[in-house]
């Protein structure tokens, strides 16, 4: 820090630093800053849709809080995966309809699987999905060497990206497919709360935006609006 606070505190501390106890009280700082760049950003991009705003009095002054955050398409989902979509492969390792392909190779049981899908540690991970064009065969009759077999991949950083859930089918025991999507944290969610403890969240109001002191008359519209011109800027 800077200022004549700087040297009046140190010249406290030397007077009264050879005193036994020696008391020391510590405050946090007021402001927290927040920096977002929009090219780390891996997953599907709402922007500043995805915070919830709200505002509230204190005392004559109005100031606008985080009320919540909305959840945001996996990286499945946005990836054009479908429900009933096969698993074929997991970071290479063919699994289901998938050990077809490479004859010969161990076929993980169903316990290996799930690990694989959600052990932290496995991450990232890159899952190939498989999907038979004709109706009414990409679950009961599924056949991974038809000629009408549709193949893509999806690569995420973590367990609690990709944003759906996978059933085992059938009597293989490493088949799964795609049972249902859900939403998950996005960018705004993980980098607020990151910075911010969740039991303080709160507490914090905006105080500015990209430099710029939000007037006193600042209104949950005002600030979300310049938080998306912030945003297209590619740095808020």
């Amino acid at each position: 820090g800077q200022g004549p606070w700087i040297q009046k505190s140190y010249e406290h501390l030397q007077k009264c630093g050879l005193s036994r106890p020696l008391v020391l009280g510590f405050v946090e700082p007021y402001l927290l800053r927040v920096v977002m760049n929009k090219s780390d950003c891996h997953l599907p991009d709402d922007g500043p849709e995805e915070i919830i705003l709200k505002e509230k009095k204190i005392g004559s002054v109005s100031k606008i809080f985080i009320d919540g955050f909305r959840g945001v398409d996996g990286v499945a989902e946005s990836s054009g995966v479908f429900i009933g979509d096969n698993l074929i492969f997991v970071n290479g390792t063919a699994v289901g309809a998938g050990t077809k392909l490479r004859p010969g190779c161990p076929e993980p049981d169903s316990a290996t699987i799930q690990s694989m899908l959600h052990d932290p540690n496995a991450f990232p991970l890159c899952l190939h999905f498989a999907r038979q064009a004709q109706t009414g065969h990409r679950r009961e009759n599924f056949d991974i060497e038809s000629d009408d077999i549709k193949t893509f991949s999806v690569t995420t950083l973590g367990p609690d990206e990709l944003g759906c859930s996978m059933n085992k089918v059938g009597k293989n025991p490493s088949r799964y497919i795609v049972q249902a999507f859900h939403a998950v944290s996005g960018k705004f969610n993980k980098v607020i709360t990151e910075t911010v403890q969740s039991n303080r969240l709160k507490d914090l109001s905006f105080y500015s935006i990209n430099g710029e002191t939000l007037p006193s008359y600042a209104s949950c519209e005002m600030v979300k609006n310049a938080m998306k011109r912030g945003w297209k800027s590619g740095k808020l």
